[in-house]
């Protein structure tokens, strides 16, 4: 389940709307009318999915907006660092809107600034951080995906230097044998074969470290690479016993 919108009545849903267009990076929709009850609104997106909707009516109240009282209290924005939190912060009070704190680090590792801006509304700058569950939880993925990825790694990079370091010719096909006296150069064969099976791995390599930034795109990399992967090594291979192999002389057996 997932928080599909707020909304908030104010006195004036345009000028509201413009504030969050301007400073905030939001998307305004067209409005909604409706000339029965003259109720107006907007909505208002932002990245990440979140929506806001700024409303009006004729017969809305409009109290005093105290600090510290119950009900919503803030709605939080987060700028990515504090540099970003900062510049906005001096940005909106250059523009005229009151600081009621920071920016500072809260007891629970927020840095934040609070601003009064539309009609007194509060907004929250801040800096994201997660909380230690979900630390926890993405630690145990990285150690997870290394689990896996580590041996796959090894697998195919230890083929390669397997093959390279080999007396006799390195087969590909499993459960075939190729025969000394079927190769030229046998080191020069196990050579390319290595270096093929160490270009495979590369892509397993790639994709260990690019899923402690970002698995999805890490996944995706490893599924291309095993499938280009797949069907190259078989041409690779062969292209590689075609310059090797020994030539077979035919027998003349004209009279």
């Amino acid at each position: 389940m997932m928080i599909e919108h707020s909304a908030m009545y104010v006195n004036d849903p345009e000028g509201a709307g413009d504030f969050f267009v301007r400073y905030l990076g939001g998307r305004s929709d067209d409005g909604y009318h409706n000339p029965k009850t003259d109720f107006r609104s907007y909505y208002i997106s932002f990245d990440g999915g979140a929506r806001l909707e700024v409303m009006n009516e004729p017969d809305v109240h409009d109290p005093e907006k105290g600090r510290n009282r119950t009900g919503y209290a803030h709605i939080a924005f987060s700028l990515g660092s504090k540099e970003a939190a900062d510049a906005k912060t001096e940005e909106l009070r250059q523009a005229g809107f009151a600081v009621i704190s920071g920016p500072r680090t809260t007891g629970d590792g927020y840095y934040e600034s609070c601003v009064a801006v539309i009609e007194g509304n509060q907004i929250e700058l801040t800096v994201q951080v997660p909380f230690p569950n979900e630390k926890e939880k993405t630690m145990g993925e990285k150690i997870v995906w290394l689990f896996i990825m580590i041996p796959v790694c090894l697998l195919f990079s230890g083929l390669g230097i397997y093959a390279m370091g080999r007396k006799k010719p390195m087969w590909f096909w499993s459960g075939t044998e190729v025969k000394d006296e079927e190769i030229t150069d046998i080191p020069a064969y196990n050579r390319a074969n290595g270096i093929m099976w160490l270009g495979f791995s590369a892509v397993f390599w790639i994709s260990l470290f690019m899923g402690l930034k970002n698995r999805k795109a890490a996944g995706l990399v490893l599924i291309a690479g095993c499938i280009v992967g797949g069907l190259l090594l078989p041409v690779v291979y062969s292209r590689i016993s075609e310059r090797y192999r020994r030539k077979e002389k035919r027998e003349d057996h004209s009279v």
